[in-house]
């Protein structure tokens, strides 16, 4: 089976003080190098402006300029280009973004979880090597689009202990897709969080911080709001973490901090 690459494409319109996107720096940095099959992605995109001016920017998702968030696509490479999936952050903000203007030598960093959605599936099911690479689009026209260097991102199959954990999460897709994806609004089943619990308490797995970071944020912002409970899995999260995004995202909830992703 041959590998294949992802392309997470990053779009931001430039709208003034910018020469060509000369002043603007850009990159991508996935929370893990090697991750397991169904273990979420968190993604942070920097953009820096090395110039001498300020630039406006503004959010969009199409040639209409609308004021939403940055979009993420997926890409395999192939004998022809195939879109595989699309991951837009306009679902972890909310409330609307209005232009931000970005003085010398400040950044912007945008935060998203390439995990789950209906239309596609999960990120990546198939192990292997996939890239990571940022595209920032500049208006107005002629556009101008500037490239980041590819990130590399292994995809293991999940280990022997841990597959059981992936098949029910796998088999209850959609629920564990909210959860991460938007848990501030996500609706779960009763049956969902009682065994994200179990599997939080109970066994080791890499998708242990995971759903105990999520669940944090489920009852922190969700609509089953519960302070003590979003504390016990923040708790949970901080000690299971294997990542440093995830235990500083997790201690930013204990500390009463807005979480980024």
């Amino acid at each position: 089976m041959r590998p294949f690459s992802i392309v997470s494409v990053l779009w931001l319109t430039a709208l003034s003080g910018l020469a060509w996107g000369e002043s603007l720096a850009v990159r991508v940095e996935p929370h893990k190098a090697v991750v397991i099959v169904g273990e979420p992605i968190l993604v942070s995109a920097m953009v820096t402006n090395e110039g001498s001016g300020p630039v406006e920017l503004i959010h969009h998702n199409g040639p209409t300029l609308a004021h939403i968030p940055f979009c993420v696509a997926a890409l395999r490479f192939g004998d022809d280009e195939e879109r595989l999936n699309e991951w837009s952050d306009n679902l972890r903000v909310r409330e609307k973004m209005e232009p931000k203007l970005l003085p010398p030598g400040e950044s912007i960093t945008v935060d998203l979880v390439m995990l789950y959605n209906r239309k596609d599936g999960f990120f990546a099911v198939t192990p292997g090597k996939y890239w990571i690479q940022g595209r920032v689009v500049i208006a107005p026209s002629p556009y101008v689009e500037i490239l980041t260097a590819p990130i590399a991102i292994e995809v293991r199959e999940p280990p022997r202990a841990e597959r059981a954990v992936w098949q029910w999460l796998s088999a209850n897709k959609d629920e564990y897709g909210r959860l991460v994806q938007v848990p501030w609004e996500a609706k779960l089943s009763e049956e969902f969080v009682q065994e994200c619990d179990r599997i939080c308490t109970q066994t080791t797995s890499l998708y242990d911080e995971y759903l105990a970071y999520f669940l944090s944020r489920w009852y922190r912002e969700g609509p089953n709001k519960d302070a003590a409970k979003s504390q016990r899995f923040a708790e949970i999260a901080k000690a299971k973490a294997t990542s440093e995004k995830v235990r500083t995202e997790a201690e930013k909830l204990l500390s009463g901090k807005q979480p980024t992703p």
